[in-house]
């Protein structure tokens, strides 16, 4: 019987790598290559922020500012505390360090233009839905993960040291208010993709997270009074007034005031309606902000609303 042993790819690996031979010319130039990416860059990135900030320390450089954040750290905490303090400013740093980025801001710009172009895809911020809506990924990923209230969410939010069932943390703030006498009454925001699904694909009526019922029904027993502003927000839309701008997070003028008129046949007219001056505003919207483009206009163009300015 033969005892050769097959052998694993790891050792077919080193067997490999233990019979390359590389030129000492390509040592050297493969050598200068690197360090030259590993040294050059930063010193392109500190001139970079020297012309576009005002410098008046190395620690006002984003690169070495690492030290300045860790002094926020209140060492006498726990252990756990400190630690998450830690997390939170290295998170702090690495998305500074991403934000200044000159590579960042020269390549970002023609590389988004280029999906959306020919691809007509946003990038981690921003869908990009029919009809020119675009949508903020976080809004849509509300209505799309599972439920907030299932038992492994739960648990993968206690983690973070706070009261990981959002019901009780409510529930527990009313309660504190009772004692004030302070009455409660909460408005969960609709967002965007629940009330525009079909311009994402799906079926032409209002959504939301699959565990909001239970959500409002909890604190609901507990004596909370809940404005949903799902269905009349949805009820707007479908009589032909939009209650969302196209390329922004936030409600149109119409949606605003159908939810302030809903909040106040609740808690009580108290008051005179406040004199107001009409206007109209034009701009694009935040979530094209997002996109990060030099030529947005190119795609997107400003939407007007009007507006009342309260005098």
């Amino acid at each position: 019987m033969s005892n050769n042993k097959k052998l694993s790819r790891e050792e077919v690996a080193k067997i490999e790598i233990g019979h390359t031979g590389i030129a000492g010319t390509r040592k050297f130039v493969v050598c200068a290559f690197f360090l030259g990416i590993i040294y050059f860059y930063p010193l392109l990135q500190i001139g970079y922020e020297f012309s576009t900030k005002d410098i008046k320390s190395l620690a006002d450089i984003e690169m070495f500012s690492f030290f300045r954040r860790l002094s926020s750290v209140d060492t006498g905490n726990s252990l756990l505390a400190i630690n998450r303090q830690l997390c939170s400013v290295i998170s702090q740093y690495e998305d500074a360090i991403e934000d200044e980025s000159l590579l960042r801001v020269m390549l970002l710009p023609p590389a988004q233009y280029l999906l959306l172009k020919v691809f007509n895809v946003g990038n981690e911020q921003v869908i990009v839905g029919k009809d020119g809506h675009l949508f903020f990924s976080s809004c849509f990923n509300y209505l799309a993960n599972p439920g907030f209230m299932r038992r492994e969410q739960l648990k993968k939010r206690t983690l973070t040291g706070v009261q990981p069932d959002p019901a009780l943390a409510v529930i527990d703030f009313y309660r504190q208010l009772q004692e004030r006498d302070i009455a409660l009454v909460l408005v969960p925001t609709p967002v965007k993709p629940m009330i525009y699904p079909d311009k994402l694909g799906g079926r032409p009526e209002p959504l939301n997270n699959r565990s909001f019922a239970a959500f409002k029904s909890t604190v609901e027993r507990a004596g909370i009074t809940v404005i949903d502003l799902t269905e009349p927000l949805y009820e707007l839309r479908a009589s032909g007034v939009d209650s969302f701008l196209k390329t922004d997070t936030h409600w149109t003028p119409e949606g605003m005031l159908l939810a302030a008129r809903k909040i106040a046949d609740v808690v009580g007219r108290k008051n005179q309606p406040m004199e107001t001056t009409r206007g109209k505003i034009s701009a694009l919207g935040d979530v094209a902000g997002m996109l990060k483009l030099r030529n947005i206009h190119a795609f997107f163009q400003p939407e007007t609303a009007e507006i009342r300015v309260v005098d």
